[in-house]
């Protein structure tokens, strides 16, 4: 499945605890590189969309999980 297949390959190229916007763009280009060659059809779609749209969850959802990990450890008790 695509999503799955994207989740595992931004583990493996990106840093989760920051956003789409701070990541590099080597490390986003090799996710959706990955992506389209194991499923060609996204070719199909202008831009490759659904990768990027993929990509900006996972990150979005990862990185606020970190956040909400960060703020709890440093809370006063």
């Amino acid at each position: 499945m695509l999503r799955d297949f994207v989740h595992r390959s931004i583990d493996s190229h990106c840093d989760t605890s920051k956003s789409k916007s701070s990541q590099k763009l080597a490390a986003l280009n090799s996710v959706e590189t990955e992506a389209v060659v194991q499923f060609p059809e996204l070719n199909d779609y202008m831009g490759r969309w659904p990768v990027g749209d993929l990509i900006q969850m996972q990150l979005k959802n990862l990185s606020a999980k970190e956040r909400q990990r960060h703020a709890k450890k440093n809370s006063p008790k």
